[in-house]
């Protein structure tokens, strides 16, 4: 009368094993897949960042040069308001040596909005978001100054007078500064490992970013 008791416990044993492997089997595939995903994510994330690194770099170079021409150029526009005071009103910029045009900075945003639109940017760790909003919230006041001047320079067939080029250099001299005050506070520390190692060297932009203690 034992056996049928033994066989019945040894169904139900049989039943519980079973029951584990199956449940192992299924929690190890989710615990793979999972794996996977963070790796995929992690790979995704890097290369997110390498790719607004780059964009910083790039931009670095354009501010530095769109400054530093915008400064020699107005330094320039003085030196004529100065000793010739009543040509002043009547020049034009390609009258004056080292006449490149406005010379727009055309920064760069398309990295930052892809990860933005995709939606890869919650990925990213709350400061990280933070201080990348930061910066290209402070960027986008010169790529609207871009557009605006664009459509100016389109409509206004004298742009290139001096009186109206002194205002426009005046406004990237005061943006560009900022910009890259924020490059250097939260993009360096951020990206520097990723691609965007640039230092800013000792000159007016400087200064001036120190000045403002951004």
């Amino acid at each position: 009368m034992k056996f049928p008791s033994l066989k019945i416990k040894e169904r139900i044993l049989d039943h519980i094993i079973q029951g584990l492997i199956v449940f192992a089997s299924v929690f190890l595939a989710f615990w793979l897949t999972e794996v996977r995903e963070s790796i995929n994510t992690k790979k995704e994330v890097e290369t997110a960042l390498k790719s607004i690194a780059l964009e910083l770099s790039y931009n670095h170079h354009r501010i530095e040069y769109t400054f530093n021409y915008h400064l020699n150029f107005s330094q320039k526009m003085d030196s004529v308001a100065n000793f010739s005071p009543d040509n002043y009103e009547k020049l034009h910029g390609f009258h004056i040596v080292g006449w490149q045009g406005i010379q727009l900075p055309m920064l760069r945003s398309t990295a930052y909005k892809t990860i933005t639109n995709s939606g890869l940017i919650n990925k990213l760790n709350f400061e990280t978001q933070k201080n990348l909003a930061d910066i290209y919230s402070v960027q986008k006041l010169i790529e609207d100054a871009d557009n605006s001047i664009i459509g100016f320079t389109i409509n206004d067939l004298e742009f290139t007078k001096l009186s109206k080029i002194k205002h426009l250099t005046g406004l990237y001299l005061d943006l560009l500064p900022d910009v890259m005050g924020f490059y250097q506070k939260y993009g360096y520390p951020l990206l520097n490992e990723k691609g965007y190692s640039q230092k800013l060297d000792n000159g007016m932009l400087k200064i001036i970013i120190d000045q403002k203690n951004i």
